[in-house]
């Protein structure tokens, strides 16, 4: 599992020209503190942490939904692909890991998420890149704007929900894999374009 964070290491190093490891600024907006290293690494090694945080976060997408309405897909275990209900899972997913492992934990879980997915197409992997880092913009930002540490789980959700569906009815989330923005960050297409060599020479990922 831990190739996974030499790939974002490797692509982090490259891209902002440090040399030094873990718990150093990027200067990309991205921060690596080492306490948060140990507990998103543990979470992307178990495959139960990561169903049963999958499972919370259905749990979650479907509560919004039924308050705010935005759109399923009507076909039975695919109710949240490549639809509105997809963007803001991944959205809120994102937000959640960035409050509970930091920004490189967000980024790493978010990543590796994308990396263990079968031939993962570029729309995909692009829309939910950009939502990703959507989610962690709102965390950012409610970490600014709010004592977290005063606020219920609950109630630091509820912010969430209603900041992602701002952001979802403006249009700055994207909602269909053939939207034609692109996302820009580095580390996420540098991983893609190692997925695809991987890919196209019959290698299996690490």
């Amino acid at each position: 599992m831990c190739e996974i964070f030499s790939l974002i290491g490797s692509s982090i190093r490259e891209s902002s020209g440090i040399t030094s490891s873990v718990a150093t600024p990027t200067g990309l907006g991205i921060a690596m503190p080492k306490e948060n290293i140990p507990s998103i690494y543990d979470f992307i090694k178990s495959k139960k942490l990561q169903d049963d945080y999958n499972d919370e976060m259905v749990r979650q997408t479907w509560k919004y939904q039924k308050k705010y309405g935005f759109e399923t897909k009507n076909e039975p275990k695919q109710e949240f692909w490549n639809v509105e209900a997809d963007a803001f899972k991944h959205t809120f997913g994102s937000a959640d890991l960035y409050f509970k492992y930091g920004d490189f934990g967000s980024l790493s879980g978010g990543i590796y998420h994308e990396w263990k997915q079968h031939k993962n197409p570029q729309g995909e992997w692009n829309m939910d890149s950009w939502n990703n880092n959507q989610g962690r913009e709102i965390a950012k930002e409610m970490s600014k704007e709010y004592d977290l540490s005063k606020l219920s789980t609950e109630q630091r959700n509820d912010i969430l929900a209603d900041k992602i569906m701002q952001r979802m009815r403006s249009g700055q989330i994207i909602t269909h894999p053939n939207d034609n923005r692109v996302y820009k960050g580095s580390i996420e297409k540098n991983v893609f374009s190692i997925q695809n060599f991987l890919e196209a020479k019959g290698i299996k990922k690490p």
